[in-house]
C-alpha cells in the first residue's frame, strides 16, 4: 500500500492537513487549494518564523487575474516521512495553501460527509 497522509476537512468546508515544517516544533495546518498551481504559499508571519529561508522574489498571479510581486522561500518539510525541499511563494495575512505542485504524483480524495482528507503517493517525486 502506497505512502499516504491524512486530514480533516474543517466546519467551514475547507480540505486541511497538517505537515512539519523543519525548525518548527509542532506540524503547521496546510488549507489544500486546488486552484493554486504552486507548490506552498504561507502568509508573512509564518515566513518570518524558523524554517523559512527567503531568496528572491517574483511576480505571482493571483487568481482575481491579478498580479503582485511576493518573496519566494525555500522549506524543508516532511512528506510522506522524507525531508523535501520546496520553494515557497509569501505573502499576505491569510493561511498557509497546499497547491497542487505539492501533489504532482498523489492522488486527493476528500470526503465531505466524513470529513476526511487522504493524500496518497502513487508516484515517488
Amino acid at each position: 500500500m502506497p505512502p499516504s497522509l491524512t486530514g480533516t476537512v474543517g466546519p467551514d468546508g475547507r480540505p486541511t492537513i497538517a505537515i512539519r515544517v523543519a525548525g518548527y516544533p509542532e506540524p503547521l495546518a496546510w488549507i489544500i487549494d486546488t486552484g493554486f498551481n504552486g507548490k506552498i504559499w504561507v502568509p508573512d508571519h509564518l515566513a518570518e518564523g524558523p524554517g523559512f529561508e527567503s531568496f528572491g522574489s517574483e511576480y505571482v498571479t493571483l487568481a482575481d487575474g491579478s498580479v503582485i510581486a511576493a518573496r519566494v522561500a525555500t522549506a524543508t518539510v516532511d512528506w510522506f516521512g522524507r525531508n523535501k525541499a520546496v520553494s515557497v511563494i509569501v505573502g499576505g495575512t491569510g493561511e498557509a495553501l497546499l497547491g497542487t505542485g505539492m501533489l504532482v504524483g498523489c492522488r486527493l480524495e476528500v470526503e465531505f460527509v466524513e470529513g476526511t482528507v487522504r493524500i496518497d503517493q502513487v508516484l515517488s517525486g
